[in-house]
């Protein structure tokens, strides 16, 4: 399909939908959130991802995003377990609450001009290993990495903004050059260390 706007509910039922390839612009809500059986998705064009487009499509493991794309609603793709492997294109500025939250995320490239990650973002990604957060990041939400248990984040000087939570029961969060520790007790990783 051609457009811009993808609407809501437009494959509500369709249960047995396993690969698919969108061109609208904008994506709205809730619109696979009955497709268990999708297991691969490549969008063209899209600028937008509304809320719980994806969320609990166990069985996607492939994604393909572009590089038009700016928003990640919340809960995009909450639970998606089969995602294991994301890149985040350049374009994309932020990213919604628990938009990746109990995914299957083992590894995960961040977009470099990612402003802001909503809260409850990527909590429960056990899988995770090392994350970088690009310089420009400005926000992190609350217990946006919660639950990250094996990961090691880096946090760059750039950050303005860091929530209680955020990064509750991380392995370790490094921080680059970061100076603004008026509220680093409440984050809530197991070590911080200075890099």
């Amino acid at each position: 399909n051609n457009g811009d706007i993808l609407p809501v509910n437009i494959f509500n039922g369709c249960e047995n939908i396993e690969n698919i390839t969108i061109n609208n612009t904008k994506i709205l809500n809730n619109i696979f959130d009955t497709c268990k059986k999708i297991k691969s998705v490549t969008l063209n064009n899209t600028e937008i991802i509304g809320d719980s487009v994806f969320v609990g499509c166990r069985s996607l493991t492939e994604l393909t995003l572009p590089d038009s794309l700016i928003s990640i609603g919340s809960n995009a793709f909450q639970g998606c377990a089969g995602l294991t492997k994301l890149t985040l294109p350049d374009s994309l500025i932020s990213i919604g609450q628990f938009a990746f939250n109990s995914t299957g995320l083992t590894e995960l490239t961040l977009s470099n001009s990612l402003t802001s990650i909503g809260q409850f973002a990527f909590t429960g990604c056990t899988g995770l290993i090392e994350i970088t957060l690009p310089d420009s990041i400005t926000s992190i939400g609350q217990y946006a990495f919660a639950g990250c248990t094996n990961a090691i984040i880096y946090v760059s000087e750039t950050v303005e903004t860091i929530k209680d939570g955020a990064f509750a029961g991380v392995k370790k969060v490094v921080l680059k050059n970061y100076t603004r520790f008026d509220n680093w007790q409440t984050w809530g990783a197991t070590e911080i260390v200075e890099e």
